[in-house]
């Protein structure tokens, strides 16, 4: 998921360079309406992303308080092997 974001934001990113800031020549025969803005549709992947990232926990709850009774238990034995492995980047 974290490419795809990354994909999203960099296409939403490279839109807005692309976008002129200047503000365009209004003759004085054209009448005046209101500012408008459109978005692209990647605009809307954005939102989805924001929707689904907000939805996920910051915190595996359920695996948090498993460790924690089994370390209270005195059951957790983690694999010291594995452990080692990984500290070294192995």
């Amino acid at each position: 998921m974290d490419n795809r974001i990354t994909g999203i934001y960099k296409t939403y990113m490279d839109n807005i360079k692309s976008v002129s800031r200047k503000p365009k020549a209004v003759s004085p025969n054209t009448p005046e309406r209101g500012d408008r803005v459109e978005l692209s549709p990647v605009v809307d992947e954005i939102r989805m992303v924001k929707k689904y990232l907000e939805k996920i926990p910051d915190v595996r709850k359920e695996l948090v308080d498993r460790l924690r009774a089994q370390i209270a238990a005195g059951s957790y034995h983690p694999p010291v092997d594995e452990i080692a492995k990984k500290i070294l980047g192995e």
